[in-house]
Protein backbone atom coordinates (compact mmCIF):
# COMPACT_ATOMS: atom_id res chain seq x y z
CA UNK A 1 0.00 0.00 0.00
CA UNK A 2 1.47 3.28 -0.83
CA UNK A 3 2.39 5.81 1.72
CA UNK A 4 0.80 9.20 2.15
CA UNK A 5 1.53 11.86 4.68
CA UNK A 6 -0.99 14.72 5.64
CA UNK A 7 0.50 17.83 6.98
CA UNK A 8 -2.11 19.57 8.92
CA UNK A 9 -2.61 21.94 11.60
CA UNK A 10 -4.49 20.06 14.04
CA UNK A 11 -6.44 16.64 14.07
CA UNK A 12 -9.35 17.25 12.43
CA UNK A 13 -11.36 14.24 14.20
CA UNK A 14 -13.96 14.58 14.57
CA UNK A 15 -14.12 18.12 12.62
CA UNK A 16 -14.79 20.94 14.78
CA UNK A 17 -15.56 23.60 12.33
CA UNK A 18 -15.16 24.65 8.65
CA UNK A 19 -11.90 23.70 7.77
CA UNK A 20 -11.39 20.36 9.64
CA UNK A 21 -14.58 18.99 7.97
CA UNK A 22 -13.60 18.93 4.36
CA UNK A 23 -9.84 17.28 5.56
CA UNK A 24 -12.26 14.54 7.91
CA UNK A 25 -14.45 13.53 5.02
CA UNK A 26 -11.77 13.37 2.82
CA UNK A 27 -9.20 11.33 4.73
CA UNK A 28 -11.53 9.07 5.78
CA UNK A 29 -12.15 7.41 2.30
CA UNK A 30 -8.45 8.58 1.54
CA UNK A 31 -7.31 5.84 4.05
CA UNK A 32 -8.93 3.13 2.76
CA UNK A 33 -6.38 3.16 -0.38
CA UNK A 34 -3.61 4.52 1.01
CA UNK A 35 -1.17 3.83 4.08
CA UNK A 36 -2.17 6.95 6.05
CA UNK A 37 -0.06 9.24 8.70
CA UNK A 38 -0.27 12.45 9.78
CA UNK A 39 2.09 15.36 10.99
CA UNK A 40 0.81 18.29 12.72
CA UNK A 41 2.10 21.49 12.50
CA UNK A 42 1.34 23.82 15.69
CA UNK A 43 1.95 26.33 18.94
CA UNK A 44 -0.87 24.67 20.31
CA UNK A 45 0.27 21.21 22.06
CA UNK A 46 -2.19 20.77 24.93
CA UNK A 47 -4.87 20.70 22.19
CA UNK A 48 -2.93 18.31 20.08
CA UNK A 49 -2.62 15.79 23.09
CA UNK A 50 -6.30 16.32 23.72
CA UNK A 51 -7.12 15.35 20.30
CA UNK A 52 -4.71 12.63 18.38
CA UNK A 53 -6.46 10.09 20.25
CA UNK A 54 -9.77 10.63 18.13
CA UNK A 55 -7.62 9.32 14.89
CA UNK A 56 -9.48 6.55 13.29
CA UNK A 57 -7.63 3.27 13.72
CA UNK A 58 -6.40 3.62 9.72
CA UNK A 59 -4.65 6.78 10.29
CA UNK A 60 -1.68 7.17 12.38
CA UNK A 61 0.33 10.25 13.91
CA UNK A 62 4.01 10.73 13.67
CA UNK A 63 4.38 13.53 15.52
CA UNK A 64 4.02 17.32 16.69
CA UNK A 65 5.93 19.95 15.91
CA UNK A 66 5.85 23.30 17.80
CA UNK A 67 5.79 26.61 15.13
CA UNK A 68 6.09 30.06 15.87
CA UNK A 69 4.98 32.89 13.95
CA UNK A 70 7.65 35.15 13.20
CA UNK A 71 7.06 39.00 14.12
CA UNK A 72 4.82 41.23 12.30
CA UNK A 73 7.48 43.09 10.40
CA UNK A 74 9.91 40.18 9.93
CA UNK A 75 6.42 38.86 7.89
CA UNK A 76 5.95 42.11 6.02
CA UNK A 77 9.47 42.49 5.36
CA UNK A 78 10.01 38.99 3.65
CA UNK A 79 6.47 39.50 1.87
CA UNK A 80 7.80 42.71 0.51
CA UNK A 81 11.16 41.48 -0.21
CA UNK A 82 10.22 38.77 -2.06
CA UNK A 83 11.31 36.19 0.14
CA UNK A 84 8.24 34.61 1.40
CA UNK A 85 4.49 35.62 1.84
CA UNK A 86 3.56 36.27 5.25
CA UNK A 87 1.63 33.06 5.78
CA UNK A 88 4.94 31.05 5.51
CA UNK A 89 6.61 33.22 7.71
CA UNK A 90 7.10 30.72 11.05
CA UNK A 91 9.93 29.14 12.40
CA UNK A 92 9.86 25.25 14.02
CA UNK A 93 13.18 23.18 15.27
CA UNK A 94 14.95 21.14 12.84
CA UNK A 95 16.25 19.25 15.29
CA UNK A 96 12.71 17.66 16.38
CA UNK A 97 12.20 17.32 12.38
CA UNK A 98 15.29 14.84 12.10
CA UNK A 99 13.58 12.12 14.34
CA UNK A 100 10.71 11.88 11.92
CA UNK A 101 11.89 9.33 9.06
CA UNK A 102 10.20 10.52 5.89
CA UNK A 103 9.45 8.54 2.88
CA UNK A 104 6.38 9.13 1.46
CA UNK A 105 4.99 8.76 -2.38
CA UNK A 106 2.48 11.65 -1.62
CA UNK A 107 2.53 14.30 0.83
CA UNK A 108 -0.82 16.38 1.75
CA UNK A 109 -0.52 19.84 3.10
CA UNK A 110 -3.77 21.46 4.29
CA UNK A 111 -3.84 24.26 4.72
CA UNK A 112 -1.33 26.64 2.60
CA UNK A 113 0.70 27.42 5.10
CA UNK A 114 1.79 23.86 6.11
CA UNK A 115 3.67 23.93 2.49
CA UNK A 116 6.72 25.86 3.85
CA UNK A 117 7.36 23.30 6.05
CA UNK A 118 8.39 21.38 2.39
CA UNK A 119 9.98 24.44 1.46
CA UNK A 120 12.24 24.76 4.16
CA UNK A 121 13.12 20.94 4.69
CA UNK A 122 14.20 20.78 0.89
CA UNK A 123 16.86 23.76 1.95
CA UNK A 124 18.52 21.51 3.90
CA UNK A 125 18.26 18.43 1.79
CA UNK A 126 15.41 16.92 3.56
CA UNK A 127 12.65 15.23 0.76
CA UNK A 128 9.52 14.49 2.76
CA UNK A 129 8.18 12.86 -0.03
CA UNK A 130 8.18 12.10 -3.85
CA UNK A 131 5.26 13.96 -5.09
CA UNK A 132 4.16 17.31 -2.98
CA UNK A 133 0.83 19.34 -3.08
CA UNK A 134 -2.05 21.31 -1.46
CA UNK A 135 -5.22 20.35 -1.12
CA UNK A 136 -8.27 21.90 -0.48
CA UNK A 137 -6.77 25.11 -2.06
CA UNK A 138 -7.99 28.35 -2.25
CA UNK A 139 -6.36 30.92 -4.98
CA UNK A 140 -4.49 33.27 -2.49
CA UNK A 141 -4.13 35.87 -4.97
CA UNK A 142 -8.08 35.55 -5.35
CA UNK A 143 -8.75 36.19 -1.68
CA UNK A 144 -6.57 39.18 -1.82
CA UNK A 145 -8.75 40.60 -4.69
CA UNK A 146 -11.68 40.07 -2.98
CA UNK A 147 -10.72 42.90 -0.62
CA UNK A 148 -10.31 45.08 -2.94
CA UNK A 149 -13.94 44.08 -4.54
CA UNK A 150 -14.79 44.86 -0.27
CA UNK A 151 -13.50 48.07 -0.79
CA UNK A 152 -14.79 49.44 -3.53
CA UNK A 153 -18.11 47.99 -2.97
CA UNK A 154 -18.53 50.72 -0.05
CA UNK A 155 -20.10 48.56 2.55
CA UNK A 156 -17.67 49.18 5.19
CA UNK A 157 -16.68 52.57 4.35
CA UNK A 158 -12.35 53.27 4.87
CA UNK A 159 -11.08 50.11 5.55
CA UNK A 160 -7.08 49.75 6.37
CA UNK A 161 -7.12 46.33 6.37
CA UNK A 162 -8.55 46.31 2.97
CA UNK A 163 -6.82 48.89 1.60
CA UNK A 164 -3.29 47.16 2.57
CA UNK A 165 -4.68 43.38 1.10
CA UNK A 166 -5.37 45.22 -2.21
CA UNK A 167 -1.41 46.55 -1.91
CA UNK A 168 -0.14 43.53 -1.12
CA UNK A 169 -1.87 41.52 -4.65
CA UNK A 170 0.98 42.03 -6.77
CA UNK A 171 2.69 40.66 -3.84
CA UNK A 172 1.00 37.76 -2.76
CA UNK A 173 0.73 36.61 -6.73
CA UNK A 174 4.60 36.67 -7.04
CA UNK A 175 4.53 34.02 -3.86
CA UNK A 176 1.48 32.25 -5.30
CA UNK A 177 2.98 31.47 -8.71
CA UNK A 178 6.72 30.99 -7.18
CA UNK A 179 5.22 27.84 -4.88
CA UNK A 180 2.71 26.70 -7.22
CA UNK A 181 5.29 26.11 -9.91
CA UNK A 182 7.71 24.07 -7.61
CA UNK A 183 4.44 21.96 -5.98
CA UNK A 184 3.81 18.34 -8.02
CA UNK A 185 -0.04 18.90 -7.50
CA UNK A 186 -2.97 21.25 -6.16
CA UNK A 187 -6.39 19.97 -5.11
CA UNK A 188 -9.36 22.28 -5.56
CA UNK A 189 -13.08 22.29 -4.78
CA UNK A 190 -14.34 24.00 -8.33
CA UNK A 191 -13.76 24.71 -11.66
CA UNK A 192 -14.09 28.44 -10.52
CA UNK A 193 -10.92 27.91 -8.17
CA UNK A 194 -9.28 26.05 -11.05
CA UNK A 195 -9.64 28.75 -13.59
CA UNK A 196 -8.11 31.21 -10.88
CA UNK A 197 -4.76 29.29 -10.67
CA UNK A 198 -5.07 28.64 -14.44
CA UNK A 199 -4.64 32.27 -14.52
CA UNK A 200 -2.34 32.85 -12.42
CA UNK A 201 0.10 30.19 -13.34
CA UNK A 202 -0.30 30.98 -17.78
CA UNK A 203 2.00 28.91 -19.03
CA UNK A 204 2.82 26.23 -16.43
CA UNK A 205 2.44 23.06 -17.44
CA UNK A 206 4.04 20.62 -14.49
CA UNK A 207 1.18 21.30 -12.06
CA UNK A 208 -1.28 18.56 -11.55
CA UNK A 209 -4.76 20.41 -10.78
CA UNK A 210 -6.74 17.88 -9.02
CA UNK A 211 -10.37 19.19 -8.97
CA UNK A 212 -12.92 16.90 -5.86
CA UNK A 213 -15.60 19.03 -4.64
CA UNK A 214 -17.50 18.59 -1.13
CA UNK A 215 -20.11 16.49 -0.82
CA UNK A 216 -23.06 17.54 0.63
CA UNK A 217 -24.76 16.30 4.29
CA UNK A 218 -27.50 13.13 2.89
CA UNK A 219 -29.05 13.57 6.46
CA UNK A 220 -30.20 16.87 5.15
CA UNK A 221 -32.34 15.66 2.71
CA UNK A 222 -34.94 14.56 4.76
CA UNK A 223 -35.64 18.41 5.57
CA UNK A 224 -39.07 19.37 5.19
CA UNK A 225 -38.89 22.70 3.58
CA UNK A 226 -41.63 25.27 4.56
CA UNK A 227 -42.70 28.35 2.08
CA UNK A 228 -44.98 29.53 4.81
CA UNK A 229 -41.79 29.99 7.46
CA UNK A 230 -41.58 33.20 9.22
CA UNK A 231 -38.23 32.73 9.74
CA UNK A 232 -35.12 33.84 7.40
CA UNK A 233 -31.49 31.94 8.34
CA UNK A 234 -27.92 33.96 8.56
CA UNK A 235 -25.03 31.73 9.09
CA UNK A 236 -22.26 33.60 10.08
CA UNK A 237 -19.97 34.75 12.75
CA UNK A 238 -20.61 37.67 14.64
CA UNK A 239 -17.12 37.92 15.83
CA UNK A 240 -13.99 37.65 13.83
CA UNK A 241 -13.57 38.03 10.10
CA UNK A 242 -17.09 37.97 9.26
CA UNK A 243 -18.65 40.46 11.57
CA UNK A 244 -17.84 43.15 9.11
CA UNK A 245 -19.74 41.35 6.34
CA UNK A 246 -22.41 40.70 8.57
CA UNK A 247 -23.17 43.79 9.97
CA UNK A 248 -23.54 45.56 6.82
CA UNK A 249 -26.16 43.11 6.09
CA UNK A 250 -27.91 43.19 8.88
CA UNK A 251 -28.04 47.13 9.85
CA UNK A 252 -28.75 47.89 6.06
CA UNK A 253 -30.35 45.00 4.27
CA UNK A 254 -32.38 43.46 7.75
CA UNK A 255 -33.55 46.67 9.21
CA UNK A 256 -35.33 48.16 6.01
CA UNK A 257 -36.89 44.83 4.99
CA UNK A 258 -37.96 44.69 8.97
CA UNK A 259 -39.91 47.57 8.69
CA UNK A 260 -42.39 46.45 6.15
CA UNK A 261 -42.30 43.05 7.33
CA UNK A 262 -42.12 43.26 11.35
CA UNK A 263 -43.92 39.17 11.42
CA UNK A 264 -40.61 37.58 10.30
CA UNK A 265 -37.33 36.64 11.86
CA UNK A 266 -33.77 36.43 10.97
CA UNK A 267 -32.14 33.33 12.98
CA UNK A 268 -28.68 34.04 12.83
CA UNK A 269 -26.53 30.91 13.72
CA UNK A 270 -22.87 31.27 14.06
CA UNK A 271 -20.80 32.51 16.77
CA UNK A 272 -22.16 34.78 18.98
CA UNK A 273 -21.55 38.51 19.91
CA UNK A 274 -20.25 40.28 22.88
CA UNK A 275 -22.81 41.21 25.49
CA UNK A 276 -22.90 44.59 24.75
CA UNK A 277 -22.83 44.59 21.41
CA UNK A 278 -24.54 46.84 18.41
CA UNK A 279 -26.84 43.92 17.58
CA UNK A 280 -28.87 43.93 20.60
CA UNK A 281 -30.49 46.94 19.51
CA UNK A 282 -31.76 45.39 16.61
CA UNK A 283 -34.95 44.11 16.20
CA UNK A 284 -36.29 41.11 14.55
CA UNK A 285 -33.47 38.80 15.50
CA UNK A 286 -32.72 35.82 17.27
CA UNK A 287 -29.50 34.86 18.10
CA UNK A 288 -28.95 31.14 18.48
CA UNK A 289 -25.03 30.93 18.42
CA UNK A 290 -22.80 27.96 17.37
CA UNK A 291 -24.67 25.00 17.33
CA UNK A 292 -23.11 21.72 16.80
CA UNK A 293 -25.87 20.00 14.74
CA UNK A 294 -26.63 22.35 11.99
CA UNK A 295 -29.53 19.82 10.90
CA UNK A 296 -31.06 21.92 13.43
CA UNK A 297 -30.73 25.51 11.48
CA UNK A 298 -33.07 24.24 8.79
CA UNK A 299 -35.73 23.26 10.10
CA UNK A 300 -38.61 25.60 9.60
CA UNK A 301 -36.81 28.32 7.67
CA UNK A 302 -37.85 29.94 4.29
CA UNK A 303 -34.71 30.87 3.00
CA UNK A 304 -30.56 31.39 3.86
CA UNK A 305 -28.57 34.25 3.48
CA UNK A 306 -25.50 34.30 2.94
CA UNK A 307 -23.77 38.49 1.85
CA UNK A 308 -20.14 37.76 2.42
CA UNK A 309 -17.61 38.49 -0.60
CA UNK A 310 -15.03 36.57 0.68
CA UNK A 311 -16.14 33.20 -0.57
CA UNK A 312 -13.36 31.10 1.48
CA UNK A 313 -14.81 29.01 3.43
CA UNK A 314 -18.83 29.53 3.19
CA UNK A 315 -18.85 26.53 0.48
CA UNK A 316 -19.72 23.80 3.00
CA UNK A 317 -22.98 25.95 4.47
CA UNK A 318 -24.05 27.02 0.81
CA UNK A 319 -24.35 23.22 0.09
CA UNK A 320 -26.00 22.56 3.21
CA UNK A 321 -28.83 24.79 2.26
CA UNK A 322 -29.28 23.46 -1.22
CA UNK A 323 -29.70 19.90 0.49
CA UNK A 324 -31.89 21.06 2.96
CA UNK A 325 -33.94 22.26 0.10
CA UNK A 326 -33.66 25.69 1.14
CA UNK A 327 -33.13 28.57 -1.34
CA UNK A 328 -29.74 30.26 -0.98
CA UNK A 329 -29.54 34.19 -1.47
CA UNK A 330 -25.66 34.81 -1.83
CA UNK A 331 -23.21 37.13 -3.30
CA UNK A 332 -21.77 36.17 -6.67
CA UNK A 333 -18.43 35.06 -4.73
CA UNK A 334 -19.99 32.27 -2.81
CA UNK A 335 -22.40 31.35 -5.82
CA UNK A 336 -19.40 30.64 -7.83
CA UNK A 337 -18.12 28.16 -5.32
CA UNK A 338 -20.64 25.44 -6.38
CA UNK A 339 -20.32 24.20 -9.87
CA UNK A 340 -23.80 24.03 -11.26
CA UNK A 341 -25.15 26.89 -9.50
CA UNK A 342 -27.45 29.18 -11.27
CA UNK A 343 -30.62 31.51 -11.61
CA UNK A 344 -32.79 28.59 -11.49
CA UNK A 345 -31.80 27.18 -8.29
CA UNK A 346 -30.48 29.94 -6.00
CA UNK A 347 -30.28 33.37 -6.41
CA UNK A 348 -27.76 36.03 -6.57
CA UNK A 349 -27.44 39.49 -4.58
CA UNK A 350 -24.77 41.53 -4.39
CA UNK A 351 -26.08 45.34 -3.02
CA UNK A 352 -28.98 46.50 -0.87
CA UNK A 353 -31.36 46.75 -3.25
CA UNK A 354 -30.78 43.19 -4.90
CA UNK A 355 -30.90 41.85 -1.20
CA UNK A 356 -34.18 43.38 -0.81
CA UNK A 357 -35.47 42.63 -3.81
CA UNK A 358 -34.83 38.51 -3.39
CA UNK A 359 -36.14 38.69 0.26
CA UNK A 360 -39.18 40.28 -0.91
CA UNK A 361 -39.46 37.92 -3.99
CA UNK A 362 -38.66 34.92 -1.87
CA UNK A 363 -42.10 35.75 0.70
CA UNK A 364 -44.52 37.28 -2.22
CA UNK A 365 -43.65 34.77 -5.01
CA UNK A 366 -44.37 31.74 -3.12
CA UNK A 367 -44.85 29.55 -6.40
CA UNK A 368 -40.79 30.32 -7.79
CA UNK A 369 -39.76 29.91 -4.41
CA UNK A 370 -40.23 26.39 -4.70
CA UNK A 371 -38.98 26.08 -7.78
CA UNK A 372 -35.96 27.22 -6.72
CA UNK A 373 -36.43 25.12 -3.60
CA UNK A 374 -36.83 22.51 -5.93
CA UNK A 375 -34.15 22.76 -7.95
CA UNK A 376 -31.76 23.74 -5.37
CA UNK A 377 -31.95 19.91 -3.96
CA UNK A 378 -31.70 18.38 -7.35
CA UNK A 379 -28.31 19.85 -7.54
CA UNK A 380 -27.35 19.13 -4.33
CA UNK A 381 -28.87 15.40 -5.23
CA UNK A 382 -26.21 15.57 -8.51
CA UNK A 383 -23.21 16.11 -6.43
CA UNK A 384 -20.61 13.18 -5.80
CA UNK A 385 -20.93 11.50 -2.71
CA UNK A 386 -17.33 12.19 -0.38
CA UNK A 387 -16.41 9.01 -0.92
CA UNK A 388 -16.67 9.37 -4.44
CA UNK A 389 -14.70 12.77 -4.70
CA UNK A 390 -12.32 10.73 -2.79
CA UNK A 391 -11.75 7.80 -4.82
CA UNK A 392 -11.30 10.04 -7.82
CA UNK A 393 -8.43 11.84 -5.57
CA UNK A 394 -6.73 8.86 -5.25
CA UNK A 395 -7.21 7.84 -8.69
CA UNK A 396 -5.08 11.54 -9.78
CA UNK A 397 -2.56 10.52 -6.91
CA UNK A 398 -2.02 6.99 -7.91
CA UNK A 399 -1.20 8.20 -11.92
CA UNK A 400 1.00 10.82 -9.97
CA UNK A 401 2.92 8.22 -7.96
CA UNK A 402 3.08 5.39 -11.66
CA UNK A 403 3.93 8.23 -13.75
Amino acid sequence: MKKLLLITESIPFPPRHGREFPTAMFFKYLAANFHVDILVLSNNKQDFEQRVHNLPPNIHSIGFIAIQPNSKFKMILQEFLGIKPSFFSYSFSIKEVKKINFNYDIVWCSPISCYNFIIELKKIGIIVGKNVGIGLNDSITGLYKDSFKELISGRFGINIDQIQNTLRVPFIAHHERKYLSNADFVHVQNINEKNKLTKLLKSNTKLKIIIATNSVKEELYTNIYNVNSKNILLLTSLSGGRADESKWFIQNVWTDFYKYHPEYTLKIVGNPPSKNSWIHQIKGIQIEGFIQNYSDAFKNVIGLVIPIIHSTGIINRALDGLSAGIPIIATPQVINTIDGANDRNSIKAYTKKEFLNALNSLITNKNNTLKIAECGKKLALSKMSWKKSAELITLELNNLIFD
